[in-house]
């Protein structure tokens, strides 16, 4: 039987109205002189989804993302030096062929997946371009269907699967056209040694409303998760509430995580006009990301307040630089706020970072406006400190 635990923080609801509250956290992100720039060759360009700073198994630190303009390439850097050292770009045909590539997540060279759509499942590949390991979605015992959670679409989803042993845990879409999204489960389970499929009790029908689940609400069924080595924590873009559950699903921790720059969230239809549409998108009040710092045993979680766009400029293919208004939001060991940093405004990419001993690196690549060049990722870092 599941065991929910609600919260319910009066303390913290006070402190979102009032000013004095406001300066009431202990703790801020502050910029720091550390700035890293890796320079993009002549054929990549500024499109890209996922990065990850990791070990390998020489001990040296690297870089590497995946870009999708031209050739969806997987590129490796040496973190430390920046320098550039080589790319993965996977065939499209032949016993290692892969098209098109919705995502990948790395820890190690030697563990190295990708999803995509020629393979209902993910594979693990190595440096030299070849498949090594192909791991089936499959279904569970219940007869639901596993699909990926992968979507290029927008560069916020941070929802890396997880090794526990051998189970690869991976979420799931509230959408998709074979399982009502009410039943579907937020995650399951790939044992990589039997190719069987759990199935976990937690479920997108008992966190959305049917207000999510119409078609008009946009983003705002969107998730992340992270995982901190014993929970697994969710962030929906379209709830003030984060989830913090055990590896097995079956204890659910309901949270609040609520920006004291948010008054509250608003769904709006959507616009026929594109144009209008990612503008109001990019607009609205909403929640973003949540990262574990494993380092400093904190949660940051983005927020955006609304704002307001030039609705005489085009943002047709730019939503992928972030924000222009955001917010991180700082939780402690045991989810209760303990700080949150306004950042200004036109500056930094949102929806592009990652947690390293250093700090928290923020890419400062917000590239609404035409000064800035396409030829480099920028990188600035915040430290945690206390006020």
């Amino acid at each position: 039987m599941k065991k929910y635990i609600y919260f319910t923080v009066f303390a913290f609801l006070l402190a979102c109205n009032s000013k004095n509250k406001k300066e009431a956290y202990d703790y801020n992100l502050v910029e720091t002189d550390k700035h890293i720039t890796f320079e993009l060759d002549n054929e990549t360009g500024y499109d890209f989804r996922f990065a990850w700073v990791f070990t390998g198994e020489d001990g040296r630190e690297y870089f590497s993302f995946m870009n999708y303009r031209p050739n969806q390439q997987i590129h490796f850097y040496d973190f430390n030096t920046r320098q550039f050292l080589f790319k993965i770009e996977m065939p499209r045909e032949g016993p290692n062929g892969v098209f098109p590539i919705m995502g990948y997540f790395i820890n190690g060279f030697d563990n190295m997946y990708i999803a995509a759509l020629s393979f209902e499942g993910l594979m693990q590949i190595d440096t030299t371009e070849r498949i090594v390991k192909k791991i089936p979605y499959g279904k569970t015992p219940e007869g639901y269907q596993v699909n990926g959670s992968f979507w290029p679409a927008s560069s916020r989803s941070h929802v890396m699967p997880v090794f526990i042993g051998n189970k690869l845990y991976i979420t799931q879409k509230p959408y998709d056209s074979r399982t009502p999204g009410v039943i579907r489960p937020v995650s399951v389970a790939l044992d990589t040694a039997t190719h069987t499929v759990e199935q976990f009790p937690f479920t997108f029908g008992e966190i959305l409303t049917d207000e999510h689940f119409k078609k008009s609400t946009g983003g705002k069924m969107d998730f992340s998760r992270e995982f901190d080595g014993q929970r697994f924590i969710y962030s929906f873009y379209g709830l003030e509430d984060i989830f913090a559950t055990s590896a097995d699903h079956q204890a659910i921790e309901k949270r609040k995580a609520k920006s004291r720059y948010i008054d509250k969230l608003v769904f709006k239809p959507t616009l026929q006009d594109p144009e209008a549409g990612i503008r109001r998108e990019m607009e609205i009040a909403a929640y973003g990301d949540l990262l574990y710092d494993k380092y400093r045993k904190v949660y940051y979680r983005f927020a955006y307040p609304e704002t307001t766009l030039d609705p005489n400029k085009s943002y047709f293919k730019k939503s992928l630089f972030g924000r222009k208004k955001f917010s991180v939001i700082i939780l402690d060991k045991d989810l209760n706020i303990i700080g949150e940093t306004l950042f200004p405004e036109g500056i930094f990419n949102s929806y592009v970072y990652f947690v390293h001993k250093d700090g928290l690196y923020i890419s400062r690549d917000y590239q609404i406006g035409e000064e800035q060049a396409e030829g480099f990722l920028n990188y600035t870092c915040f430290e945690l400190k206390k006020q």
